[in-house]
């Protein structure tokens, strides 16, 4: 799965953060082609981290334009997280088991195209058709591409 134009939403703050998913979903998958136990790692451990930063960057961004889906988006941005602390959990309790790596393949996949595809399109066009609205005025006009 490749990340394509369309998949952008004009809000570059969020096509940064979902280039950089499917960039890491690639790698993920390159590894596990061979199975390749570092560049696994390296994806989860960047999701633990960074992704869920970025889920945070974005809720602020949904709570300061007064986008009125924000709780459910958030409910989304939730699962995610619980399913990437999970499947980290199991990475370290069993280094050998090649689930951990199947669950967060089909997760990332089901992911990149619901949310990605979804939700994000949405968020998206309420960006674009609301500018400045909430509280911060200037983050969600900021975030818009030019």
């Amino acid at each position: 799965m490749e990340w394509k134009r369309e998949f952008e939403i004009g809000v570059e703050l969020i096509d940064g953060h979902n280039r950089q998913l499917f960039e890491r979903f690639g790698r993920l998958l390159d590894g596990a082609r061979g199975w390749d136990d570092a560049g696994f790692d390296e994806t989860l451990a960047f999701l633990e981290a960074r992704a869920v930063d970025q889920l945070e960057e974005e809720r602020r961004l949904m709570l300061a334009s007064g986008y009125p889906l924000a709780e459910e988006h958030a409910r989304a941005h939730a699962r995610f997280v619980e399913t990437v602390r999970e499947v980290a959990e199991q990475r370290r309790a069993s280094r050998a088991s090649p689930w951990p790596g199947a669950k967060l393949t089909l997760f990332l996949s089901s992911w990149l195209r619901e949310h990605v595809l979804d939700l994000d399109q949405d968020l998206g066009r309420f960006l674009r058709t609301h500018p400045g609205r909430g509280a911060g005025d200037e983050a969600p006009q900021a975030a818009l591409e030019p």
